[in-house]
């Protein structure tokens, strides 16, 4: 058996972030696993995440080790029972209604574009919006038919893009290209890279 360690900060940050839960006010109830079905998400997920970070081109990038963490502190809130979970269930909370104005929905996304390169977490959407974001991916949803993260998707594929058109074909390596970006399954940035932009990106390369 293998241990995995989280950043308890980062954990409690997400569970505010997603959830509304006040800051600090994150402890679970027990280590048992809501359903057998949670249970095995959990360990997809660590198995995903530490394969991910086992890749020389992944490991050093800002953008995959964030993710990396998200993505745990996701699954392990929606695998133990915590006052996360039950926040999130509490039938006398607040429903989310995705009351973020057309204004707020601009600056997320424009922020969103303009810091593709960097780290984004819910924290930072929560930060700049000023409310869970949970509100800020139904107000997305509902205004435009879309989730938050698909336009940070897009916007690292236009990255990737730019990097590879200024870089030097003789000593660009392709895996780390796209990993600078996020991009860490070679075989699906692939695909999506040609639906983005009509061509490979080893021959946006080569241009």
């Amino acid at each position: 058996m293998t241990l995995t360690q989280l950043h308890w900060p980062d954990v409690d940050a997400y569970a505010t972030a997603m959830t509304g839960l006040r800051p600090g006010g994150l402890t679970f109830h027990s280590l048992t696993p809501i359903t057998a079905g949670r249970a095995r998400h959990w360990l997809r997920t660590v198995g995903h995440v530490r394969a991910v970070l086992a890749d020389p081109w992944t490991a050093d990038s800002p953008i995959v080790l964030d993710q990396a963490s998200w993505s745990l502190a996701a699954a392990l809130l929606s695998t133990f029972p915590s006052t996360a979970t039950d926040h999130a269930t509490d039938s006398e909370a607040p429903s989310v209604r995705g009351d973020a104005s057309a204004a707020t929905l601009r600056e997320v996304a424009g922020f969103i574009d303009a810091h593709a390169d960097r780290p984004i977490g819910p924290t930072d959407i929560t930060g700049l919006a000023g409310m869970p974001v949970a509100e800020i991916i139904e107000g997305f949803r509902r205004r435009h038919d879309r989730h938050p993260a698909v336009l940070l998707w897009r916007a690292r594929l236009r990255g990737v893009r730019r990097s590879l058109l200024d870089a030097d074909p003789a000593v660009t390596v392709l895996a780390a290209a796209a990993a600078r970006w996020g991009f860490t399954r070679l075989g699906r940035f692939r695909v999506a890279y040609v639906q983005a932009f009509g061509e490979t990106p080893d021959q946006t390369l080569r241009r």
